[in-house]
Formats: structure tokens, C-alpha cells, sequence
């Protein structure tokens, strides 16, 4: 129960932060996000899961950045910047804190999408470390520029259509199960 009033107030906390338009109080609670991080870093001592927090930060920051030089204007940019960060970081908190199969315990077919996204994404990361594998195996040296972009196109493409078929295969799968359209 106590996972299911947890991601009640994550998703009140992600509202809440989605309509702050104060840069102050989304420095604020930045802040406060931060802090509540340092702290599962210190305890946990691992920073495996501040990447996806770098990886947003980045996007960010390659997004806002020519956005506010072309249009001489750091205040909307910095605003998306942080509610960006705010929400990641919370994201971050509630996934380690507490358990998504719980929390969404209270709708089958909400349980059921995060199965199914999970093992989808679990299948396509072992497809990604396969590809890794087949780079480094055909290549003995670092691989040059052209080579990796190669790679990466075969990959991207090879991924995008086995996520087509696998949406294809599992649409069908779920309206043979009673799942409608509409």
C-alpha cells in the first residue's frame, strides 16, 4: 500500500513541478532534490544511477543552450533546463526507493505495460551489448569515425525494425487476449 501512495505523490510532485514557472523555486527544489541524491549516493556508495541524471543534464544543456543564444532569451530555456532536471532526479529518487511493480499493483493493465516495457527494454539491451560485441570482434584496433557511424546506422536501423515487428507481434497478441483499438 504504502508503494501505491508513493506514486500517488510522485505523480502530484511531477504536476506540481511541470507548472512551476518560478526559476527560483524550481532552483529551490533542485536543490532539495540534490541534497536527497548526495545522501543515496553516500549510502549506497555507487553512482551508477546519477547517469541518467548526467545523460538529461546534457541534453539539456545541447538543447537550451543554442536555443537561448538564437533567441536572446535564458529564461524560458533555463526554466525547461530545470523542470527537466527536477523531474529526472525525482524519477531517480522514486525508482530506488520504492517498487514500480508495487505501486502500479492496482491496475492489471498498467502491470502489464510495465512487464511488457521491461522485457522489451531488457531484450534490446542484450541486442545493443551483441552489436557492441560484433564491433569489437570485427574490428582489432579502435574503430575510426566512419566505421562507428557505419555501426551505429546498422544498429539504429536493425533496433528500430525489430521494435516495429515486436509492437506489430505484441498488438496482435493483445487483441487476440480481449485488448481493443479503441
Amino acid at each position: 500500500m504504502k508503494h501505491r501512495i508513493a506514486f500517488a505523490f510522485y505523480l502530484l510532485f511531477i504536476i506540481l513541478l511541470s507548472s512551476l514557472s518560478s526559476i527560483k523555486a524550481l532552483l529551490l527544489a533542485s536543490f532539495i532534490l540534490s541534497l536527497f541524491l548526495s545522501f543515496r549516493v553516500f549510502k549506497e556508495k555507487s553512482l551508477s544511477f546519477l547517469k541518467p541524471l548526467a545523460i538529461a543534464f546534457l541534453f539539456s544543456l545541447l538543447i537550451s543552450l543554442p536555443y537561448a543564444v538564437l533567441e536572446k532569451n535564458v529564461h524560458f530555456p533555463l526554466l525547461i533546463s530545470l523542470r527537466t532536471l527536477c523531474m529526472a532526479s525525482l524519477t531517480l529518487i522514486f525508482i530506488r526507493t520504492f517498487n514500480l511493480y508495487s505501486a502500479l499493483s492496482f491496475s492489471k493493465s498498467l502491470s502489464y505495460l510495465l512487464v511488457l516495457s521491461v522485457s522489451h527494454l531488457l531484450l534490446y539491451r542484450r541486442s545493443y551489448k551483441e552489436f557492441m560485441q560484433a564491433l569489437k570482434s570485427r574490428s582489432p584496433g579502435k574503430p575510426n569515425r566512419e566505421e562507428l557511424l557505419s555501426f551505429t546506422k546498422s544498429t539504429l536501423e536493425c533496433l528500430f525494425e525489430k521494435a516495429l515487428r515486436d509492437a506489430e507481434e505484441t498488438s496482435q497478441a493483445m487483441r487476440s487476449r480481449g485488448f481493443s483499438d479503441g
